[in-house]
């Protein structure tokens, strides 16, 4: 029927109309809404920091490719090669006391030996130390001082464990165990949570500043603990001196690597 301009409405009613710019936006607006509602955002299950992750990554690895070899064929000679990975990339306390050839070992095991351990129960409680610690400590201070102090006081813890073995001689005595090489991270792990007891009591999140936080006693109390009883599903030997060495040295090394400008 014509309109009273002369023109058929019926034609007017087959004419897509499209929505204006202010109708477009409330249209995405409720869209999004519905897709959030549908599928809502959620935090992730390890939200760790970056160096914590990477880090964490570097330890698992290097167990994961031994027990691969664990499993492998016979004819693979997979035993041969971890007895090889553990006599070469593991801090050995003779080779530097002389009873040993140092060799390129000598050089790289103070570093390397953090990344093997003694089994997937050992590297658990490692992990997830770091990750507990060490998330907290680089959310504060960045990932490179946490990287920093893990690498440093692990070296340190080793070597703490070396300075052990020379006391107990000077005594007359053996150290228990000298002959056992020395693996995993608790020494650069027990350093991490050292400085992170102190960042924590910086920032005054374990009690008033100034005292001694009571943190720092029960991690101390655990080193004697784990020292004269060891870890359940761990066959090797405990090294707490390795664990003390790198603690006393995260509490050392946490102010200075803190307000050094070097890490930004």
């Amino acid at each position: 029927m014509p309109n009273k301009n002369g023109h058929d409405d019926s034609e007017n009613q087959n004419v897509t109309r499209f929505p204006d710019p202010r109708e477009r936006r409330e249209i995405e607006h409720r869209l999004r809404a519905a897709n959030d509602r549908a599928d809502p955002k959620r935090e992730p299950i390890l939200n760790l920091p970056p160096a914590v992750k990477y880090l964490c990554l570097a330890l698992i690895i290097p167990q994961a490719l031994i027990q691969m070899l664990e499993w492998a064929p016979e004819d693979w000679h997979g035993i041969a090669i971890i007895n090889w990975l553990i006599e070469n990339f593991s801090f050995i306390l003779l080779r530097y006391s002389g009873e040993m050839s140092l060799g390129w070992q000598g050089l790289v095991s103070p570093v390397t030996y953090m990344f093997l351990h003694g089994g997937w129960v050992h590297l658990v409680v490692n992990v997830l130390t770091l990750a507990s610690f060490g998330s907290g400590f680089e959310r504060f201070l960045g990932g490179k001082r946490l990287v920093v102090i893990f690498m440093t006081t692990g070296v340190i813890g080793a070597f703490t464990q070396f300075a052990a073995l020379l006391l107990y001689g000077a005594l007359g005595e053996t150290l228990p165990h000298a002959d056992a090489p020395l693996i995993g991270a608790s020494g650069g792990i027990s350093g991490v949570v050292g400085a992170t007891l102190l960042l924590l009591q910086e920032k005054g999140l374990m009690g008033e500043k100034g005292k001694f936080p009571v943190g720092m006693i029960i991690f101390l109390a655990s080193f004697l603990l784990l020292g004269f009883f060891g870890m359940p599903g761990v066959s090797q030997p405990i090294a707490w001196v390795a664990h003390l060495g790198g603690f006393v040295a995260g509490l050392l090394l946490y102010r200075p690597v803190a307000r050094s400008k070097i890490f930004g």
